[in-house]
């Protein structure tokens, strides 16, 4: 009995000497990472130590490589700029999640925003999915107002380039560099009259023509008629001119918008000629939106 005892205190002896070396190693450890000497630059090949939390946090390592990897799922990548002219490159082809240059001294690449810029640097955000995606490129060689473009991708498809005009002023003011101001492709619409030129049309459009009816307008006289719009506001301005479809002279005519309420506006058409007209004269319209606060 007294030899048991003697073994399981020199047993429990040798173990307390072995735990104190073990924290004594352990310890040590933050000194030996301070002396060590430094490396600037790691390489794909160079170890990094983590404690793993599925295997009981057991010590395992990890390359640079595939650390470099693991952040690229969840930050986002960069791509050094492309310092060479080179429009051969897409943006359909950048990286999602990453931002990118794009560089050409000789006009835009194939899927480029459309400039007449010669020399052009864009910078390219892309993030999205595979099939979802939204792309957002900023002009940075051209000090321009407005050179902010982006498009979205559906499915294999990219949409249409669209810019995004933009002001240095705070709040209040409209400002265009040269291009047309007013209403895209699909925006507008067209309406024909019938019975004669008083009666009331409706389009609900922000912009589009209205085909008067042919009815005889004689010299001097004047037909008004109504536009229901759903565009119309009680405080908007809408545009109104003719045209030279359907009529000899467009001159001919004086055309107004002279009232304007929620909903719709009234146009009044006058023959100033010296003779009757029975035209189908076509009047091209645009509604602004206003406020009075």
């Amino acid at each position: 009995m007294a030899s048991l005892q003697a073994r399981i205190t020199a047993l429990a002896q040798a173990m307390g000497a072995d735990v104190k070396a073990l924290l004594a190693a352990l310890n040590g450890k933050q000194g030996r990472i301070q002396d060590a000497a430094e490396k600037a630059a790691p390489a794909d090949a160079d170890l990094i130590g983590l404690a793993d939390s599925s295997a009981s946090w057991i010590l395992k390592k990890i390359t640079w490589a595939n650390l470099k990897a693991s952040l690229g799922s969840v930050f986002m990548g960069r791509t050094p700029p492309n310092t060479a002219n080179d429009k051969t490159r897409l943006m359909a082809d950048a990286q999602l999640g990453g931002i990118e240059a794009y560089n050409s001294g000789s006009g835009p690449g194939a899927d480029w925003p459309v400039q007449s810029l010669t020399i052009s640097w864009w910078n390219a955000l892309t993030f999205g999915t595979a099939t979802r995606a939204f792309q957002l490129v900023s002009q940075a060689f051209e000090n321009l107002p407005g050179q902010l473009w982006f498009h979205t991708k559906h499915d294999a498809l990219w949409s249409l380039w669209y810019r995004i005009p933009f002001t240095t002023a705070e709040k209040g003011y409209l400002v265009q560099d040269g291009g047309p101001l007013g209403y895209n492709a699909g925006s507008g619409g067209a309406v024909t009259q019938v019975t004669n030129k008083s009666t009331a049309v409706t389009l609900n459009k922000p912009c589009g023509r209205i085909v008067m009816h042919d009815a005889s307008l004689a010299a001097g006289a004047l037909a008004n008629f109504t536009l229901y719009n759903s565009f119309i506001g009680a405080y908007d301005v809408v545009l109104v001119n003719a045209t030279l479809g359907n009529v000899t002279l467009p001159s001919n005519y004086r055309c107004e918008c002279y009232r304007a309420s929620s909903g719709q506006c009234a146009f009044r058409v006058t023959n100033i000629s010296a003779a009757a007209l029975a035209e189908a004269l076509e009047l091209n319209f645009i509604v602004i939106k206003g406020s009075a606060t």
